[in-house]
């Protein structure tokens, strides 16, 4: 049963982070954040985020991480 599931919690999920972007957007980008600056932040919150959860996924290849830095 879980594994029916999951996929569908990851979609709401990543359903639920993108309307809230928007929401944020809306409110933020025209007095307190630019469009540019507004996309370099989500841009870092997600390489934090993905840097993040590479380093619980991550098993069999210890090296692995240096090589996702130059990307």
């Amino acid at each position: 049963m879980y594994k029916e599931l999951r996929p569908h919690i990851f979609l709401l999920l990543g359903a639920l982070i993108y309307g809230g972007n928007f929401s944020i957007a809306r409110f933020a980008m025209p007095d307190y954040v630019k469009p540019f600056g507004f996309i370099v932040l989500r841009n870092l919150g997600a390489m934090v985020f993905f840097k993040w959860w590479a380093c619980f996924s991550i098993e069999d290849d210890p090296n692995w991480s240096g090589q996702i830095g130059p990307c």
